[in-house]
């Protein structure tokens, strides 16, 4: 007897989304789901008609959620703290936890999932690229106006820009954990790289606007002032 449309797909999704946190997404053909998954070609084709929206679809799965919870943290976080703006260590928290969460909600496929993030955040096909960008757009643009609103003089660009850098820590400890060992992240490694991240970025994100360029021209011995 013939599996449900819907098992059928989430077999080809947990079955891709496995092979490309392995092996990758460009050295992962369909030949390889279509074996791991144990459907014919059809059903591939039905449910997704290529490799790219495949690759979409797998990666929609799991980063919408996240940003639900990203969206939902911030929307408390606001509430509760009214004109004074969000404490920044909050900021990040409501960003990165979601990631945590995540994981741990998984189970054993939660370090899978993990590395798939990394993989797709260090090959990046150009299928994906706009559709991340347009995934994170709302997400960076709240959290962006939150961290102006919580650093005196920070200017709206500045508090983008900046966490512009944060999206990069993130895409790097993924990236770095997705290819680090052949063996997944487990939740307490990522717990704890993250945390450390947290620790360091608040510094830097809750700083006062530009450093005055005067602030760093060398003096008479050679030394920024």
């Amino acid at each position: 007897m013939s599996l449900p449309r819907s098992n059928t797909k989430q077999r080809i999704l947990d079955s891709a989304e496995s092979l490309f946190a392995q092996q990758g997404l460009a050295a992962t053909s369909l030949r390889a789901v279509i074996a791991a998954a144990d459907v014919n070609s059809a059903a591939i084709h039905y449910h997704f008609g290529s490799k790219e929206a495949l690759v979409e679809a797998v990666f929609e799965r799991r980063i919408e959620p996240v940003n639900r919870e990203r969206l939902a943290r911030l929307q408390h976080l606001e509430a509760s703290a009214g004109d004074s703006g969000v404490a920044m260590v909050e900021l990040l928290e409501a960003f990165i936890h979601p990631l945590l969460k995540l994981g741990q909600e998984l189970g054993d496929r939660g370090p899978v999932v993990v590395r798939l993030l990394g993989r797709l955040r260090s090959e990046e096909p150009d299928s994906l690229i706009a559709l991340a960008q347009a995934h994170m757009r709302e997400v960076h643009g709240r959290f962006s106006r939150a961290a102006a609103q919580s650093v005196e003089g920070l200017t709206q660009e500045e508090a983008s820009e900046r966490f512009e850098y944060v999206h990069a820590a993130v895409a790097w400890i993924l990236t770095h954990l997705a290819h680090a060992s052949e063996k997944p992240p487990e939740y307490v490694e990522l717990q704890d790289r993250f945390q450390r991240m947290i620790n360091f970025m608040e510094v830097g994100l809750q700083q006062p606007s530009r450093i005055r360029m005067e602030n760093l021209r060398p003096n008479d011995n050679g030394a920024a002032r």
